[in-house]
This record gives structure tokens, C-alpha cells and sequence, in this order.
């Protein structure tokens, strides 16, 4: 899943965190050399896909293959499955099962690493779907916290999560931290700190906190074993300007990101600026047409010639008056929507 963290109103060419990080020198971001190379690393952009549905809902399996051929030809290395924005809590265990391999299956020699999520609503089903993920193959799992019966204190959340990671000893763990939509408001350094001791497997986390500065924190807990993943498209340039390189973002959103850092390293931070604005105004204008990030992503997703079905209930399906009236004013931004051969 994907956020716009940012305050300013679009086409305003001042934005609170491309300002901020132009203290840093732009050519000389961190590198990765602190980084053990014998451990597990994600390197590249990720995607977290939409899961492609049939009309009446049912999971269309004829979709996978193409998908990942669509995501390859947009420049995308790794994907994280059944997650927010592959709808995977509306989706059944068996569902997320079925889904989880038919990813590995389609993916396996064409994308770096499948990450799949097996956060859910209580820990048998994650632990459940944990332990699934180890046996197809997967090659890290995720998860977040549940979002009814909510942990109370950091505590109480890494014993949930060293639970469902012992399911999958012989594969890394990340936590999904996701306030925006479990509302669950506790301290991810702490929790970090906290899993560092009682998660063997436990190699970072997913970050959609939109605070880059805990972001920071927590990337420096442990430079050598802990990869942060950042998700928010505002924070794609200072984040790479402070040694957080692998972004999950849309697949449309891979090239710029990819001439972003690019340019980054060359020491070109005009080039750079101007492609995090460009992909912080087509968020923008996108949410004005649909505020629901699933049904926008897949809309969008048409729109590149990619058709991953509708989106299942209570979120509704982005109407094709919408999705035209956004790709007219996307155009008219100067977006424009290659079709992937």
C-alpha cells in the first residue's frame, strides 16, 4: 500500500520534505556497505500488487502471469503480496494460500524476492499463514498487528509477532507497521528494540508511519541487520538522501523513482526534485478523482493496460466516468500511461 505524506496543496512547488532533505549532500547519499552481505537484503523498488478479481469477486488465477510480466516491463524487482493494497483481509486464509502461490509460481525467476503478509485478524490465522509461506517458498513474511482485539503496549505486540514468526523459523520476518489503518499508535522503536531480543528471524520493517524522522531512528538501530522499507511516495527522495533506498510504490511510479536515484547519485538534485514532485502530484490529482487508495490503484492500473478486475465490498469500484475524467487530468499534468508490450 502506498500514502501521500505531505501538507501542501498540489502544483505548490515548496514541499515539507523535499525542503528538508536539501541539507544533505545529494550526491552522496549512504550506501549500503554497512549492511552484513551474508544477511537477507531487499534491493530495488517493491510492488505491492493488486490481487485480480472477477467480476462476481472470485480470484481471476488467469491474471498472475501477465501481472508479473506487467510489473517486469515497469521496472519493478520485488513484490509484497496480499497485503493493503492486495485487499488480503478480505480475502479468506484459503484465498491468501492460493493467492501466495500463484505469486511464487508466476514470479520465481523474474522478480528478486516474494514477500508475503500473513498479518489477519487474530494469530492463529497468522501463524496459520505463516507457516504456509515457509513451505511454498515465499522469501520473507510480514506482518502487522491485529486491528480488533488491539495490543495495548509494545510488549504485548512482539510476543504476538515472535509467535506468528516462529511458524517460519528458517525465513525473514518483517512487521508491517501501518498506523493509518490498524490505529494502532505505539512506539516502533521500542518495538524494534523489543523484537531485536525476542525475534530471531526478525529482519525490519515495513514503514508507513509517514515519519520520516522514526523512520531514521530505526533504520539505525542495527545498520547491519535491520532494513527499514519505506512506503509514503512524499518521502521517496529523502529517504533515499538518508540511506533508505527500497521504496514500495506503485508499478507506474517504478521508472520515475528509478531516474530519481539515478539522478540522485549523479548529484543532479534538479532532476531529482522535479520527479518526486511529479509523483507526488499524480497522487494528488489521483486522489481528488477516488479517494480509496485499492480502487484508485486499480483504475490506474487499467489505465496502463493492465486490468486486474474490481475491487471486492465494502470498497467500492472506481466508476468509468472517474477513471477517464483522472486520466484527462493526468495528461493534462503531463502524466503519460505507456502500454507495457
Amino acid at each position: 500500500m502506498y500514502f501521500i505524506s505531505f501538507v501542501t496543496p498540489p502544483f505548490v512547488l515548496h514541499h515539507v520534505r523535499i525542503s528538508a532533505f536539501i541539507v544533505f549532500n545529494l550526491a552522496s547519499f549512504p550506501s549500503s556497505d554497512h549492511q552484513d552481505p551474508n544477511r537477507f537484503w531487499i534491493t530495488g523498488v517493491i510492488n505491492a500488487p493488486c490481487t485480480p478479481f472477477l467480476l462476481n469477486g472470485d480470484i481471476d488465477f488467469s491474471k498472475f502471469d501477465v501481472y508479473v510480466d506487467f510489473l517486469v516491463c515497469s521496472k519493478v524487482d520485488n513484490i509484497f503480496v496480499n497485503a493493503t493494497t492486495g485487499e488480503g483481509m478480505a480475502l479468506t486464509v484459503e484465498e491468501r494460500k492460493l493467492t501466495a502461490e500463484a505469486w511464487i509460481k508466476a514470479a520465481r525467476n523474474k522478480l528478486k524476492k516474494i514477500i508475503v503478509h500473513v498479518g489477519s485478524g487474530n494469530m492463529r490465522d497468522s501463524m496459520e499463514l505463516a507457516k504456509h509461506a515457509q513451505t511454498v517458498h515465499a522469501d520473507a513474511i510480514a506482518c502487522m498487528c491485529p486491528v480488533f482485539y488491539k495490543p495495548r503496549n509494545e510488549e504485548s505486540l512482539v510476543d504476538y509477532l515472535s509467535k506468528v514468526a516462529a511458524c517460519a523459523p528458517s525465513i525473514p520476518f518483517y512487521y508491517y507497521s501501518i498506523p493509518s489503518m490498524t490505529n494502532v499508535l505505539l512506539d516502533d522503536v521500542k518495538i524494534l528494540q523489543l523484537g531485536m531480543l525476542k525475534i530471531p528471524t526478525l529482519h525490519g520493517m515495513k514503514d508507513f508511519s509517514g515519519c520520516l524522522t522514526r523512520s531514521l531512528i530505526c533504520a539505525h538501530l542495527d545498520r547491519r541487520h535491520l532494513q527499514i522499507i519505506i512506503g509514503t511516495l512524499g518521502d521517496m527522495l529523502p529517504a533515499l538522501s538518508i540511506g533508505i533506498p527500497c521504496p514500495i510504490i506503485p508499478a507506474y511510479m517504478a521508472p520515475i523513482y528509478h531516474r530519481m536515484k539515478t539522478a540522485l547519485e549523479q548529484g543532479d538534485s534538479e532532476t531529482a526534485m522535479r520527479d518526486q514532485l511529479m509523483a507526488v502530484n499524480v497522487c494528488t490529482i489521483a486522489a481528488k478523482h477516488n479517494s480509496e487508495l485499492v480502487s484508485r490503484e486499480k483504475a490506474m492500473l487499467s489505465l496502463f493496460g493492465m486490468d486486474v478486475g474490481p475491487v471486492r465490498l465494502p470498497l467500492i469500484t472506481m466508476t468509468e466516468e472517474k477513471k477517464f475524467a483522472m486520466k484527462a487530468k493526468l495528461e493534462d499534468f503531463g502524466f503519460v500511461f505507456p502500454q507495457c508490450e
